[in-house]
């Protein structure tokens, strides 16, 4: 089953711009994302609308309009946090996130020690929710005391049966069904969204015609709604699970190599070369152990990645066996192709075609003199003699 991590940090905008530029509240699309204590004391929360924030604020303090390029520094701080224990990172706003949990083994135990590790690195009080889908997981945030969190008890209870989590919720939170076809469903008497689930499939097509399937699968908690790992926006992210914890240092290492060729084949495919390479050792208990490494030259091939990851695991200090091991290659850049090896070609036909191509290319850019066959340059005679002499005597 997946297994979606929502993280919401309260207090991360007003712990942003108010260093900046001392605002105490930030809003968006008309609503209010976060604002200080002065704001939460009068009950302006995350959530309330903008007009009526400004009303029972009476013009005390300033309104921020919410900007991503502002908030982008301190939003990659925390999500590299996030990178520690998964590859799969979809941020959403600058304070919220899904990360996908679904390898490991305890995504309860993981989504714990992520959201303690995040209160530690910020020092803001996180919120979570674990879910088999986005919407859902942002949904279980409700459930989430941050006071229990910040105490470090295990309060992220994962919604292991969506629909029947589901079932006693308002129809207005189904998130995939559209706001116009919510406010339908509402009208027509199904106010709860398990009322929508056993609802007869021929008169929901008959009122909401191709989106009744829609409709019918959010409302079983089935509607599909993956995390995009659209964080960072170039990188590559390759895991190895074991079988059992590694006390055998060689088998790690051999699984160093199985990780560097399924980089090196992706990166060769793309035709991009890693800048940079973060190691993370995961264990049964406990945060992941972590390595990052900026790489001197940018590199594609198996070995030299083979061979940064064998110095970033000497660098990793763990004394508990692993249980998985993954890698990020990050900083993708393009190849910079200066010649392209046309000997080791298997069809000579193809080689000399692309031989060709490459001629033309150069002769329309340079002149038509820039590129001259190997049978078709003179040779002074004296070169000819000695190398004719050196062929017959075997002098070198």
């Amino acid at each position: 089953m997946d297994s979606v991590l929502y993280v919401r940090l309260d207090g991360f905008y007003t712990s942003v711009v108010v260093r900046a530029e001392g605002a105490w509240v930030v809003h968006h699309k008309g609503r209010v994302l976060d604002g200080d204590a002065t704001a939460l004391a009068r009950q302006v929360r995350p959530g309330t609308l903008l007009t009526e924030a400004k009303a029972v604020l009476q013009g005390l303090g300033r309104f921020v309009e919410y900007r991503e390029e502002a908030f982008l520094e301190a939003r990659n701080a925390w999500l590299d946090v996030c990178l520690e224990f998964s590859g799969a990172v979809e941020p959403g706003l600058a304070g919220e996130a899904w990360i996908d949990l679904s390898p490991h083994p305890d995504p309860v135990g993981t989504a714990h020690e992520l959201a303690a590790r995040l209160m530690e690195t910020t020092g803001l009080t996180v919120q979570a929710g674990l879910a088999p889908a986005k919407w859902v997981a942002r949904l279980a945030t409700a459930v989430c005391d941050p006071r229990a969190v910040r105490m470090g008890a295990p309060v992220i209870e994962p919604v292991r049966n969506a629909e029947a989590w589901l079932a006693p919720l308002q129809t207005g939170l189904l998130e995939p069904v559209d706001p116009v076809h919510r406010e339908r469903l509402v009208f027509l008497g199904y106010r709860r969204i398990g009322q929508v689930a056993t609802a007869p499939s021929v008169g929901l097509r008959e009122q909401f015609g191709d989106a009744a399937f829609t409709i019918r699968r959010a409302a079983e908690g089935n509607h599909p709604d993956p995390v995009r790992a659209s964080y960072p926006v170039e990188s590559f992210f390759e895991r190895i699970q074991f079988g059992h914890p590694l006390e055998d240092r060689f088998a790690l290492e051999a699984g160093l190599d199985e990780l560097a060729l399924r980089l090196a084949a992706r990166l060769c495919a793309s035709d991009r070369v890693a800048g940079a390479l973060q190691l993370s050792l995961e264990f049964e208990e406990g945060p992941p152990a972590v390595c990052r490494r900026a790489l001197a030259k940018p590199w594609q091939a198996s070995s030299p990645l083979r061979t940064a990851l064998g110095v970033m695991l000497a660098g990793i200090k763990h004394a508990r066996p692993p249980v998985a091991a993954q890698v990020l290659a990050r900083d993708l850049r393009r190849a910079d192709r200066r010649q392209e090896a046309f000997v080791a070609m298997p069809d000579p036909d193809g080689a000399r075609r692309c031989v060709e191509a490459a001629a033309r290319r150069l002769g329309a850019v340079y002149g038509e003199d820039t590129v001259a066959r190997a049978s078709g340059l003179s040779v002074p005679r004296r070169v000819e003699v000695l190398r004719e002499w050196r062929r017959a005597t075997g002098w070198r």
